[in-house]
């Protein structure tokens, strides 16, 4: 093979340079007990919450979960 480049890369576009759409920040909404531990709630401002699982340290872990805010809304009433 030759050192020119592949025909196929050539008509490669390149990825527009306009800014990225904003990201809405997350809202805190409490604690709440589910899902065997305690979880993080978070509102994503769209209807969805994200879960954030913590450790008995106080430590979120890595792993999310998104549901729907309606749910996860009567947990924390149910908690509180």
């Amino acid at each position: 093979m030759s050192g020119d480049m592949h025909p196929a890369l050539h008509h490669v576009q390149q990825p527009p340079q306009e800014a990225p759409p904003a990201v809405a920040p997350m809202r805190f909404l409490g604690a709440v007990r589910m899902m065997g531990g305690i979880m993080h709630v978070y509102d994503m401002g769209d209807g969805l919450a994200l879960l954030r699982p913590v450790s008995p340290l106080g430590l979120e872990a890595r792993r999310e979960w998104v549901v729907p805010l309606k749910g996860v809304l009567r947990a924390l009433q149910q908690s509180a």
